[in-house]
């Protein structure tokens, strides 16, 4: 992904998560946009800056694993942000919203380190995959 964004990967890699979990979890919200938003551009997915969260992950998934709307066929590694983003309505963007817009929302070291999980197989996937398609 862009030098930007994976230096500041790297910077919120050493936050520790039990003392700071809301920085954790505004951190890997603003990560996964940039990142996802990044590969978009420069692959030409059909969708640009202005669309929503929950639709630039689902492209993307969908770039990584065009059978991720199959439950059986999909790659599983994937599924779990799948699920989480587009099969339940996007509750997991959505609690990734409120972390950043919500005053009242208060994210525990728990929730952040689920977050992590969920999009890591996401991340590192976007990663290799423009790094071996550079300019589509």
């Amino acid at each position: 992904v862009d030098l930007r964004t994976s230096q500041l990967l790297q910077q919120a890699q050493k936050i520790d998560i039990d003392s700071a979990p809301a920085v954790g979890g505004v951190l890997i919200r603003v990560i996964i946009e940039l990142a996802v938003t990044d590969a978009a551009e420069k692959q030409k997915w059909p969708i640009n800056e202005k669309d929503n969260l929950r639709r630039k992950i689902g492209a993307a998934i969908l770039a990584l694993d065009p059978n991720a709307k199959d439950p059986i066929r999909r790659d599983k590694a994937l599924e779990p942000a799948w699920i989480r983003t587009q099969d339940e309505g996007g509750l997991l963007v959505q609690a990734m919203h409120s972390f950043v817009h919500n005053i009242m929302a208060n994210p525990t070291a728990g929730e952040v380190r689920e977050l992590s999980k969920t999009f890591r197989v996401l991340l590192e996937r976007l990663d290799q995959f423009l790094a071996g398609n550079p300019t589509t």
